[in-house]
């Protein structure tokens, strides 16, 4: 999906907040299938999800509005 940040910037914040305060428990949404998304894409979001292993996540599949 198009975003308005970089992988790069997610993993800072990700990164800041965590040394910050350690015991944080961070949250995030995925939405999967969406159009244009390749398995490359969809490889990328899992590797994201095994860093930072999100306590919650709440995964929808895409639907168009």
């Amino acid at each position: 999906m198009k975003r308005e940040y970089t992988v790069a910037e997610f993993r800072r914040v990700c990164d800041t907040l965590l040394a910050a305060v350690p015991d944080m428990a961070l949250a995030t949404d995925v939405i999967a299938a969406f159009p244009g998304e390749r398995p490359e894409d969809h490889a990328a979001t899992l590797e994201l999800l095994e860093a930072y292993r999100f306590p919650h996540t709440h995964i929808s599949q895409f639907y168009p509005r």
